[in-house]
């Protein structure tokens, strides 16, 4: 089967657009009621896409982290990826955020993208776009409308997204989630240990490093992986290549993923 390049093609061109107005709604974000302390932690949503023009649908998944290094903010990371017919790729941006007045501040690096894509488009420059964007529109404005330990949710006119608390930076509100989870989220924060996974079998060691992945909705050729991570009702498979999202995961989380791979 042939397949036609896609340059400057209009689809991706409506994908791009609709990217960065996602992003752009929440570059500044009135919150009265909110401390820093309290969004501190990474957040995640699910936002899907769909053009009847063209008739392609698609998801996208958009992740902040937020850490704190003073008592009003600090750095931020913004992490998306998605998938829309022959379109698939996966971005990372940081910058930072603070609260004044009752305001989120968030301000992108348009310096710091980095991009990895497979739309059939060796001449497409998307970090070159989401750069420029980024410099030319960088600003916005959504209101929280419900901040709890769990859930964020953001208003901007009629259009809202709500983010689910991925995991803590901070260890005083620990999730109780299953073994694996637990130390997911550990090994989101700092280096694991033999100590840490010596209770834990050559497959549950697997399914720990594979537990990366699944979280940024990777398809598993193995069928017992894929049967395993179906049960969680956040894991939505998207990605046939694993190295498309292989930006989205943070040194520290790359570092664990080759520690556990060494010791399975």
């Amino acid at each position: 089967m042939n397949v036609e390049p896609i340059k400057n093609d209009k689809k991706m061109k409506k994908v791009l657009i609709f990217i960065l107005a996602t992003i752009l709604m929440l570059q500044m974000t009135a919150c009265s009621i909110m401390q820093s302390k309290q969004l501190e932690g990474t957040w995640e949503t699910t936002v899907p896409y769909y053009d009847n023009e063209n008739d392609i649908s698609g998801d996208f998944v958009y992740r902040f982290t937020f850490k704190r290094d003073n008592t009003s903010g600090g750095k931020m990371e913004l992490v998306f990826s998605g998938e829309i017919s022959v379109i698939k790729f996966a971005a990372k941006i940081k910058g930072d955020w603070d609260v004044s007045s009752g305001t989120l501040n968030m301000h992108l690096d348009y310096n710091s993208v980095q991009a990895e894509q497979n739309i059939f488009a060796s001449d497409f420059d998307l970090e070159g776009m989401l750069r420029s964007e980024i410099y030319e529109l960088n600003g916005g404005g959504a209101n929280i409308i419900e901040l709890n330990d769990r859930v964020l949710k953001l208003q901007n006119g009629e259009s809202s997204m709500t983010f689910n608390r991925i995991y803590e930076i901070s260890t005083e509100q620990a999730y109780t989630g299953d073994k694996y989870e637990q130390l997911w989220i550990e090994a989101s924060e700092r280096a694991l240990t033999y100590d840490d996974i010596s209770d834990f079998s050559k497959q549950d060691r697997r399914i720990l490093r594979n537990y990366f992945y699944a979280r940024l909705n990777v398809k598993f050729k193995s069928q017992d992986l894929q049967e395993f991570f179906s049960q969680y009702s956040w894991y939505k498979p998207v990605y046939n290549d694993a190295s498309l999202v292989e930006i989205a995961l943070t040194d520290i989380q790359k570092q664990n993923i080759r520690f556990l791979k060494e010791n399975e």
